[in-house]
């Protein structure tokens, strides 16, 4: 399996067969033609709480099988459980206020490209801390629904208590971070203090 966390740029990767298997081994014929065989059909990927559920051929017992095992890959898990804090068309949301509102002023586009550079190391903290995931997720949904606001004629502002649940979650990120997302953080910082009181359009002007 494959994960990417920076859209693409680079790919990590985990083996999970003990060994590799054989197409010829009790290959179906395909449409009946014994010289024409068909070595497997589109594969399953399922996701939970607990993991990834892959699905694939295996041909280790002298005949095609299916087999699949869970990976409960930290970070893997991290990622299920903060897709799994957004409900239906929540995600859908979040990307377009990323790429309208967000593209829109040089504040939000600096902001995509922060979450570009450092999201993989971030992403790597939330996955061994349950505390600071937690903060997180909590966030998130307080996030969206600030996004959704923007939509609407009374939009929301970013509360003193958000403010400091955010400065909270840089903090503890602050302490572990490599030297350019200490940099980061403590170069944002100031404009998240200024944000107060203020709607999410307001903050990005």
């Amino acid at each position: 399996m494959s994960l990417s966390l920076d859209q693409g740029e680079t790919f990590d990767r985990s083996v999970l067969t003990t060994q590799p298997w054989d197409p010829t081994v009790d290959a179906p014929w395909a449409r009946g033609d014994p010289n024409v065989t068909f070595i497997g059909d589109y594969m399953g990927l399922d996701v939970s709480s607990r993991g990834f559920q892959p699905v694939w051929t295996d041909t280790r017992t002298g005949i095609q099988e299916l087999f699949t095992t869970t990976v409960p890959d930290p970070l893997w898990v991290c990622i299920v459980e903060v897709l799994n804090a957004l409900e239906s068309g929540e995600i859908e949301l979040v990307r377009r206020f990323r790429d309208q509102e967000l593209a829109a002023t040089p504040t939000g586009r600096r902001l995509t490209a922060l979450i570009g550079q450092h999201g993989t190391e971030v992403a790597g903290y939330l996955a061994t801390d349950g505390e600071l995931r937690a903060l997180a997720v909590s966030l998130l949904r307080r996030s969206v629904e600030l996004i959704r606001s923007t939509r609407s004629g009374e939009p929301g502002r970013l509360d003193r208590e958000i403010i400091g649940d955010a400065d909270d979650l840089l903090d503890r990120l602050h302490a572990r971070a490599g030297s350019d997302l200490r940099r980061d953080i403590e170069q944002t910082r100031p404009e998240l203090h200024a944000a107060e009181g203020k709607t999410v359009i307001e903050a990005l002007r």
